[in-house]
């Protein structure tokens, strides 16, 4: 049977460090004194003269120099321009420029989508100001909404987060804006007239508006001419509206 050699307990290992310590000049006891090693010493040491002369070691200073004070922090603590940011959930979900158009659509559109994204703190305000309309942001359905007076009437034209994204939707909103407000300060702009009477243009809207009658119903149907083109919604108008004085 092979005997084992006997490493020793704790005892023998705490009285081997403190051999050590006491040599080395360190260790964890005040009492402990070193070996006669002090910093004069350790100076003039073969050792330390090595490496003193390396030239690694010019740039780093030693804190065995009594003259050796540390260089002042440059550090400003100046704040971040890191713009703060804050959690926040859009019921109906984000869009983008793939979903910005009108035959992209989410379906079902009542279906909530639930998206969670991190917002700069001063998204849902607006500093930018017009003297004849409002940029505001509706909670309750997520969009950007331009808000306007108009022949009487307030009118108003939304930019949902769900269609045109997040960044988006405000974009268009102020750009829209700025349009609308440039087209509204400017006297000089002309109405166009049509010829026929019954119809008028919306510049707003940019379609046709033709007044005529189902049964006994007075409607107006408006007819885009950015979907169908200028001349097709405006000879639209005219036929709806010359069917609607013959029924009468």
């Amino acid at each position: 049977m092979l005997s084992r050699p006997f490493l020793g307990g704790p005892i023998v290992y705490r009285r081997l460090y403190r051999q050590f310590a006491t040599a080395a000049g360190t260790g964890c006891c005040p009492n402990i004194k070193s070996s006669g090693l002090d910093n004069q010493t350790v100076s003039s040491s073969t050792l330390d003269q090595d490496t003193r002369s390396s030239p690694v070691a010019k740039d780093i200073p030693s804190t065995l120099d009594n003259n050796y004070t540390p260089a002042p922090s440059t550090d400003d603590h100046t704040p971040s321009s890191r713009p703060k940011l804050i959690h926040h959930v859009f019921r109906w979900g984000v869009g983008n420029a793939f979903r910005a158009q009108a035959k992209n659509r989410y379906r079902p559109t009542h279906a909530e989508r639930n998206t969670a994204v991190s917002l700069r703190e001063d998204y849902f305000h607006c500093d930018a100001k017009f003297e004849r309309c409002k940029v505001t942001y509706d909670k309750l359905n997520e969009q950007w909404e331009v808000l306007w007076t108009e022949f009487g009437k307030i009118n108003g034209k939304p930019f949902p987060v769900k269609k045109f994204g997040i960044e988006a939707s405000k974009a268009e909103s102020l750009k829209f804006a700025q349009e609308l407000d440039n087209r509204l300060g400017n006297s000089t702009d002309s109405i166009e007239e049509p010829e026929e009477q019954g119809i008028t243009f919306d510049h707003t809207l940019h379609c046709w508006v033709a007044l005529g009658r189902v049964g006994r119903r007075t409607v107006a149907r408006a007819y885009s001419a950015d979907f169908h083109g200028y001349e097709i919604a405006r000879k639209r108008a005219i036929d709806f509206r010359n069917t609607s004085h013959k029924n009468i």
